[in-house]
Order: structure tokens, then C-alpha cells, then sequence
């Protein structure tokens, strides 16, 4: 779920598939818990106790189900903006990861001086 998506497109994944709604909640039940006093970062006051009910569920490792699904689709919509963010973020850490193990990827050679040199892999 790390492609960044347009919000209409995510909307119809969460509309469509319980997977995503289950991810939807996990995701914006660890920013809220992360996000404490940061303004546009998890639950609104309204929805806090219901978010964090629903959140801390599929922390555990437990799926949604029933009405539960039902309440987790509403709030996955409410903060879609949110979650896109969230998708976005997680992108660009993947790409840092992937540049970082090009870097990593470099190789060591002596030089005639025992000096390491740094050398990229082609």
C-alpha cells in the first residue's frame, strides 16, 4: 500500500475493501497517538474515543468486522486527506531507504596507500 494514490482512488479501495480499512485505522490511530498536539495529525475530539476504540482493536493484530468495518469505512473516509498524507510519507521514506542502500552498496577498494576508496557498483 505504498503507492501514492489520488484521494478518489483511495476512497474507492477503502469503499471497496475491508484491507484498507483495517490499514486506514491502524494508520490513523498511530499518527494520532504520535501526533499529540500537532494540529491535522489524528482523531478530531468527536471521533477520538470511537478512532482510538477501533485502533488500538487492530493493533492487537485483530481484524474489524460487523459494525465495527461499518464505523472504521466512515472514519477512513473522514480523514482520507490524512491517509493520503500518510501514504505519501511512507513512500518517501522508502525511496530514502532505497537511495541509502544504493549508497550502502558501494563498494571498498585499497588504494596502493592503504587509504580506502569508495567506489560505486555499475
Amino acid at each position: 500500500m505504498s503507492n501514492i494514490i489520488s484521494t478518489s482512488q483511495l476512497v474507492q479501495n477503502i469503499k471497496q475493501s475491508d484491507e484498507w480499512v483495517n490499514w486506514a485505522v491502524r494508520t490513523m490511530y498511530d499518527r494520532h497517538k504520535t501526533g499529540k498536539g500537532v494540529t491535522g495529525r489524528g482523531f478530531a475530539r468527536k471521533d477520538k474515543k470511537r478512532g482510538c476504540y477501533l485502533g488500538s482493536w487492530v493493533t492487537k493484530g485483530n481484524a474489524l468486522s460487523g459494525n465495527f468495518i461499518k464505523q472504521g469505512r466512515e472514519l477512513a473516509i473522514t480523514y482520507r486527506k490524512q491517509l493520503q498524507a500518510a501514504l505519501i510519507e511512507q513512500a518517501m521514506l522508502e525511496y530514502a531507504a532505497s537511495r541509502e542502500a544504493t549508497r550502502a552498496a558501494a563498494t571498498v577498494e585499497s588504494h596502493p596507500c592503504t587509504t580506502p576508496v569508495l567506489r560505486a557498483c555499475s
